[in-house]
């Protein structure tokens, strides 16, 4: 007989088994844990498998499996919740574009200046349109998600600018947009989403205009993006030169306090993501600088940008083929007030950046085009990891000295330079497309393409909508239900990257297979089309009149109808379809 406290327990009691705790109890327990633990509780035994396959720990499952998180209605039941998400993923495979209107019949009524609807490129959940000079941004609804349908109007025309591009913060009620001035200039301005439907600037933007006055031999500039998270803002502008084509031009801010981090000079090709508040992404030609954002002692007063690895992209067996990477794309998902008592919403940290890359010939004729989906926590792991300036114990990477990058504003001392077997290797996955692609868009764990007009059907777009996620396997519920989606009717448009693409032709994609056969990354493929009104022309198409943009519940795209094609303010075809 033993005395705990000033209770007697019998020696030889046994202790108490975790499945004899009320199931009440197993569930709540099962539910801190990770979805892909809880696959594995499944193996355990007969009563881990019943209390998993619950709906209570099933909705977990399935809501992190789709790249989600629990939002904050509390009073929807459990079993409707799960209902509405699988009815919500389900919707991303049969919801059909629609054609949006070209023309607005309430400003025509306003004798406004112009009816037409022009499309605006943009990033964010926010799809703007241009009637006259008014921007009007629209937040598409989600019943399944519990979330309304939201508008807003913001007149342009004191700005005195037209504007190219637009992006839209919810979660700081920040509109940033960017156009062309009258003086052979562009303007960025930040202006606030709810300002009694007028042009004001943010009340927290310390500077308002950014400008940028374009060189004395350029012919003309366009926004290629002007992105913006938490307190960074990136607008990248591209210069076209006669005869020498264009140069890209990068410019990082933090919009609070006004400081320029960074400023990378004219270059060929430039892209760019923000990889969070202290992280960016910057590609060129043929590789990837990965830079943090080094702040002083105030939280928010980032001064200087720090290049600290570059991820190469591999060598061609091929010397005559030359590898060009198109784009960086990634959005990370951010909670606002307008997502009040929805039911889930999409999980930073399942958020995937995808790179578009080509391969060109010596005739620059395009070989082949790819897309690497890369974790954004794989990405944040290597910041974490060389942020310091430690050298290496083992020999994974190589320290170089600085390449001679034109930016100002960048602390490079020695850098460790990443294999594309390094860095990419079970973190990536990577997939072949048949054809180029028209544009490429992220939003958190999913990645969108589209296929433009072809010979046979030169009015058909096609688009295909990638959920990108690090499961292994996916739950029995989601197998039962199609996992793959539509990936088997999409062959003839894309393949994923295997060893067996190595002999033979496909000898030029040798060095890209690689190790990426052994990546956990599981791909899931909607494919949606729709026929255009008009021919989309490879002059359209070339002169990138169009727009393919990614939301958090559907897909927009747009693009200048051919007669409209020398005439930037023209109306533009606009087809989306929201879930």
């Amino acid at each position: 007989m033993e005395i705990i406290g000033e209770k007697e327990v019998p020696s030889d009691s046994q202790p108490t088994q975790i499945t004899n705790f009320p199931r009440e109890i197993l569930v709540r327990i099962l539910q801190q844990l990770k979805a892909a633990d809880l696959l594995q509780c499944t193996k355990v035994c007969r009563a881990f498998r019943d209390v998993v396959g619950s709906c209570e720990v099933q909705y977990k499952l399935e809501v992190e499996y789709a790249g989600m998180e629990d939002g904050d209605d509390v009073e929807t039941p459990i079993t409707d919740r799960l209902q509405a998400l699988r009815d919500y993923e389900d919707g991303w495979s049969t919801a059909t574009f629609h054609r949006q209107p070209t023309s607005d019949p309430a400003a025509a009524s306003a004798n406004s200046a112009s009816t037409h609807v022009r499309g605006i490129s943009f990033l964010g959940s926010v799809i703007p349109t241009l009637v006259g000079t008014d921007l009007r941004l629209l937040r598409p609804s989600s019943p399944l998600r519990r979330i309304a349908e939201r508008r807003w109007t913001i007149p342009l025309a004191e700005l005195g600018i037209v504007p190219d591009f637009c992006s839209v913060d919810l979660s700081q009620d920040l509109v940033v947009v960017s156009g062309h001035r009258g003086d052979r200039s562009m303007a960025c301005y930040l202006l606030s989403l709810n300002a009694g439907g007028r042009a004001l600037g943010h009340p927290l933007a310390r500077l308002s205009p950014y400008t940028y006055s374009r060189s004395y031999e350029s012919v003309g500039e366009t926004t290629m993006k002007a992105s913006v998270h938490e307190d960074l803002v990136g607008w990248l502008i591209r210069e076209t030169f006669v005869p020498d084509g264009s140069a890209c031009t990068l410019m990082i801010y933090n919009w609070k306090t006004g400081t320029r981090i960074l400023h990378i000079r004219p270059s060929p090709q430039l892209t760019f993501s923000f990889l969070g508040h202290c992280a960016l992404a910057v590609g060129y030609e043929d590789e990837v600088d990965l830079y943090i954002l080094c702040p002083s002692s105030h939280a928010t007063d980032i001064q200087v940008a720090q290049r600290i690895c570059t991820l190469r992209f591999p060598e061609l067996s091929d010397p005559m083929n030359q590898l060009n990477i198109h784009a960086l794309a990634l959005q990370i998902p951010r909670t606002s007030r307008y997502d009040h008592g929805c039911l889930f919403r999409p999980d930073p940290e399942s958020a995937v950046l995808a790179v578009d890359f080509g391969i060109y010939d010596m005739d620059a004729d395009l070989v082949g085009t790819f897309a690497l989906f890369v974790p954004l926590s794989s990405l944040l792991g290597l910041v974490d990891a060389y942020a310091p300036k430690v050298r290496p114990t083992t020999n994974e990477g190589a320290f170089a000295p600085s390449s001679s990058r034109d930016a100002w504003g960048s602390k490079d001392g020695d850098i460790r330079i990443f294999s594309w077997d390094a860095w990419a290797g079970k973190s990536a996955r990577l997939v072949r497309f048949q054809h180029g692609h028209s544009f490429m868009s992220a939003f958190g764990s999913k990645c969108a393409m589209a296929f433009t007009g072809s010979l046979s059907d030169p009015c058909r777009v096609d688009t295909f909508v990638f959920d990108v996620r690090r499961w292994t396997h996916a739950p029995p519920s989601r197998c039962n239900r199609g996992d793959d989606g539509d990936l088997q009717h999409a062959s003839q448009f894309f393949s994923c990257v295997d060893s067996s693409m190595v002999g033979g032709e496909a000898d030029v994609f040798a060095g890209i297979a690689g190790t990426l056969t052994r990546s956990d990354l599981r791909i899931r493929v909607r494919h949606k089309h729709f026929e255009c009104d008009n021919v989309i022309s490879p002059f359209v198409a070339a002169a990138q009149s169009h727009w393919l943009a990614l939301v958090e519940d559907g897909l927009a795209y747009m693009y200048l109808n051919p007669e409209n094609a020398v005439d930037a303010r023209g109306p533009t075809a606009h087809y989306s379809f929201s879930v």
